[in-house]
């Protein structure tokens, strides 16, 4: 069957915490679903699409497309600091086929939502891989171009 990621461990270091993941065919005892969040309140989908661990750069794009087949919902979802998964991706410079993926399953909704500093996932567009990901954005949300975050950041 198609791989399940299942949480084996979790660790503490000078970052955020994060979950170590590991994929196997079916969920083994203790496991947990790819709606099961961590120590930050991120989904799986969210701490592997956004680059949070390594290990899965061969087939990061279809285990992406996996997880959010399995937790449509991750998408629109805010960890504890309301930071969405298109958010981090692109903070966190994932490859422009994950943001890409994250941008068209998420559409108009994921770039609306802004985190608690109220930037929206454009005012990091200078963290992104493609220039044809920020005129998606743009495209797709023309009002975020001048929204100002609590910084006064456009």
């Amino acid at each position: 069957g198609p791989p399940m990621a299942v949480i084996t461990e979790r660790r503490r270091d000078e970052s955020p915490a994060r979950s170590t993941i590991s994929f196997d065919s079916k969920l083994t005892d203790g496991g947990a679903t790819a709606a099961d969040l961590d120590d930050d309140n991120e989904s799986v989908a969210t701490v592997i699409c956004t680059g949070a661990v390594t290990g899965y750069e061969e087939n990061l794009l279809n285990v992406c497309d996996f997880l959010i087949t399995a937790n449509q919902s991750a998408l629109l979802h805010r960890n504890r600091r309301g930071e969405t998964p298109l958010l981090l991706a692109i903070y966190r410079r994932s490859p422009s086929d994950v943001l890409s993926l994250l941008l068209v399953r998420g559409g108009t909704a994921s770039l609306k939502i802004s985190d608690d500093s109220g930037s929206h996932p454009i005012h990091f567009c200078n963290r992104s891989p493609s220039i044809s990901i920020v005129r998606d954005m743009a495209d797709l949300y023309p009002g975020a171009i001048m929204h100002k975050n609590k910084l006064g950041d456009t």
